[in-house]
């Protein structure tokens, strides 16, 4: 971007032009913080065209800090949406839609991610059908 000159061809600050449009410096302020507003609300995963790895259901997980990955919790009846266990050392929750549940890996170390069942007079074996998803983050 440059300034445009005026009439008496004095540098008139007040005025940008950008591909044949011209702004005032009102507008372009709008226009850069609108920009920034955008950008900042952005997922990071988003803007850097990044695929979240699956996480596995009772296998280890591997995933290097920055790492993103989705927990796609099963559709059955019986488990809860809820995400229980001891993995919030080495991730951070991003986002949930449904019943997937996505997460960024924030410190080296190990975790397990654990979907339990709906308790009812009915469950018999609760360690029969808990799922356990295991992260290692190096």
């Amino acid at each position: 971007m440059w300034l445009c000159l005026d009439a008496g061809w004095r540098a008139n600050p007040e005025v940008v032009k950008t591909g044949g449009t011209r702004y005032g410096a009102g507008m372009q302020r709008a226009i850069w913080i609108l920009a920034l507003s955008i950008n900042c609300a952005t997922p990071n995963g988003v803007r850097r065209g990044e695929q979240p790895l699956t996480i596995a259901l009772e296998e280890t997980t591997t995933l290097r800090v920055g790492d993103a990955a989705v927990l796609h919790i099963p559709a059955d009846e019986i488990y809860s949406p809820a995400v229980d266990g001891a993995w919030q050392d080495v991730l951070t929750l991003v986002d949930r839609s449904g019943r997937d549940v996505t997460f960024r890996a924030v410190r080296q170390g190990t975790g397990v991610i654990v979907i339990g069942p709906k308790l009812d007079a009915n469950t018999e074996c609760v360690s029969c059908v808990t799922l356990h998803y295991f992260i290692k983050v190096s």
